[in-house]
């Protein structure tokens, strides 16, 4: 585990405690057995996150900056709104399969699952429309 990043690590413990803790909850072993074994302490992480993060103003004011009477407005705003509100990096949104389903599955070696909030459904749902779509796009 030398190679792995300290959140990895945490994230991987943690699943192991959630594992004892259910094997423990069934019977399978015993509660000074399973103390012991989620008693490992978490890997120390050091250092600040990088990167400017928005206020929910901020966020506010850059979704008000697209012309949403316009076709490509519309579109700019579908794709702030996704970057901001899925937080999701610029490779995952350029990934996207767009689903009536509204979910966000990234392409390739990408393995997560974005989930799109409501509002996020909403917005699919106007430039659907005005893309004469019977349907929501997302």
């Amino acid at each position: 585990m030398g190679s792995l990043s300290p959140s990895t690590v945490n994230v991987r413990l943690s699943a192991v405690r959630k594992m004892v803790g259910e094997a423990r909850r069934n019977g399978m072993i015993g509660s000074e057995e399973a103390d012991g074994l989620t008693d490992i302490p978490n890997i120390r992480q050091q250092g600040t996150r990088l990167g400017n993060w928005l206020t929910r103003e901020q966020a506010k004011d850059l979704l008000a900056v697209p012309d949403r009477s316009t076709l490509k407005g519309k579109r700019d705003y579908v794709i702030l709104a996704l970057l901001v509100g899925c937080a999701l990096r610029r490779h995952e949104l350029a990934n996207l399969y767009i689903v009536h389903h509204r979910r966000c599955r990234p392409t390739g070696d990408e393995t997560g699952v974005a989930a799109v909030i409501e509002w996020s459904g909403a917005i699919g749902t106007e430039v659907g429309y005005s893309l004469g779509a019977n349907e929501p796009v997302i």
